[in-house]
């Protein structure tokens, strides 16, 4: 997997479309940002972003219907959790 980070960018996933089909950029490239300047979600939402950590991930085509965000979602809280027992506190 092919990895970009930008300290600021435009947008991750503008960018991402920009470089669909060109020959450094495929399925499973990651692009990422501490900042962006104009970001924007799903279905043409825009948002502003003061800092962390924003993504794009390009994926092929052929998977549409795939769940991706649900599976990236548990994949985070899975990871949390792990670490919240590993510096031993609570919150549940």
């Amino acid at each position: 997997m092919k990895k970009i980070h930008f300290e600021e960018i435009s947008s991750t996933n503008s960018f991402a479309k920009e470089k669909i089909g060109t020959p450094d950029f495929c399925h499973g490239t990651l692009v990422t940002a501490t900042r962006q300047t104009t970001g924007r979600g799903r279905h043409g939402n825009s948002f502003y972003s003061e800092g962390g950590l924003y993504m794009s991930l390009m994926l092929d085509a052929r998977y549409p219907n795939y769940p991706f965000t649900l599976a990236a979602a548990v994949a985070v809280r899975e990871a949390i959790i792990s670490l919240v027992k590993l510096i031993s506190l609570s919150c549940m």
